[in-house]
């Protein structure tokens, strides 16, 4: 690992140099369908849509640009190549590539939409070290915020002055150093939102944060519910430190209960939609323009259905969330009112719907 990291820096700073000022970075790619398993499905003709669907969203949560190179083209002619266009070529790419650039209107296009930025171990970790997966945080955001987090995994955090504090950010105490201290509690004075799992943190660091505490004069919470949770403020932002250890034996209920009663605590707008199995929801996000000034932004929910079978569900919504548009209608059938909105989905179906949103 050390090695092929060396050898990938050293091609990242000679692409560096050779562009100068034309170069912006780098960027991962992820090839769907280049699991060994898809390879001899792919031979059988036995490869399932409904995977490389799955696949193609938990690539974009991890911020990599997924590409479908390896798939065949007689599956990306329905719903998958839908997710393409409208998930990654009109959507990801158009806002990465487009981010930097002095002629393009970037207020217009429909960005992938997050609530959550968490950030898991690095490779140096043994298999057995407790992770987010461990302590149900992906099962609990997979259900109720469908894609709205980005799988940061091992990448490094830093915050500066033009880093936003508009998102939750996870991080695990076992994979505490100095830089990623100082630049969580940044964060969190510059009126962020952080929770952080106690569980391994070096007493060095335990000392530095209850210094931190007693230098700032902040007031803490106590709370039990299934671990000790503390909780302070500082400003606008929040801090929540928790014991994950004590998550570990319990049931998979109270896990989610745990999860869902503490992320209610935030104050996070979102039109929430548990979809039937198989179904696939994505959420897009843009500004409003002229004509939507009562709006504070335009969200777009993009619902998929590329399993073999029909599917049909409904869910409320809520006042702060106003339905503009429906479009990309394709094999459903769609009854909505104030309050309520009914879908079913033929395979293969899909369907977007803009909704305005406001405090």
């Amino acid at each position: 690992v050390e090695f092929t990291s060396m050898i990938r820096d050293i091609y990242m700073q000679s692409c560096g140099d050779g562009l100068s000022g034309n170069w912006e970075g780098q960027l991962q790619v992820g090839f769907l369908g280049g699991a060994e398993e898809d390879f001899f499905h792919r031979i059988h003709q036995r490869d399932s849509t409904s995977k490389y669907c799955q696949d193609l969203l938990e690539t974009l949560s991890l911020e990599t640009l997924p590409s479908s190179s390896l798939i065949p083209n007689r599956l990306k002619k329905g719903v998958l190549g839908k997710m393409l266009d409208q998930l990654v070529t009109s959507s990801f790419v158009e806002t990465r590539f487009n981010a930097h650039s002095f002629q393009a209107d970037t207020s217009s296009l429909f960005a992938p939409k997050r609530f959550f930025e968490v950030f898991d171990l690095t490779l140096e970790f043994s298999p057995e070290t407790i992770g987010w997966a461990d302590l149900g945080l992906w099962d609990y955001l997979q259900k109720y915020y469908s894609w709205c987090y980005s799988d940061l995994g091992s990448h490094s955090y830093s915050f500066d002055e033009e880093s936003s504090t508009e998102n939750i950010h996870f991080f695990h105490g076992v994979a505490m150093n100095k830089k990623l201290f100082h630049n969580m509690l940044k964060n969190f004075m510059s009126g962020g939102n952080v929770i952080l799992n106690r569980s391994g943190l070096d007493r060095e660091y335990q000392q530095k944060l209850e210094a931190f505490f007693l230098e700032n004069n902040l007031e803490l919470e106590k709370v039990k519910l299934h671990t000790s949770i503390v909780n302070t403020t500082l400003g606008e932002g929040r801090l929540v430190v928790f014991d994950g250890d004590s998550l570990i034996d319990l049931e998979d209920k109270k896990v989610l209960d745990f999860w869902h009663r503490l992320i209610s605590t935030f104050e996070i707008n979102h039109l929430v939609v548990v979809p039937p199995e198989g179904v696939q929801i994505a959420w897009k996000v843009r500004g409003s323009n002229t004509q939507e000034l009562g709006y504070e932004e335009v969200r777009r929910m993009s619902i998929y259905n590329p399993s073999s079978y029909k599917k049909r569900f409904k869910f409320q919504v809520p006042s702060t969330f106003r339905l503009l548009k429906v479009l990309d209608e394709n094999k459903i059938k769609f009854d909505h009112g104030q309050k309520e909105i009914d879908i079913e989905l033929m395979p293969d179906g899909s369907l977007s719907l803009d909704f305005g949103v406001f405090s």
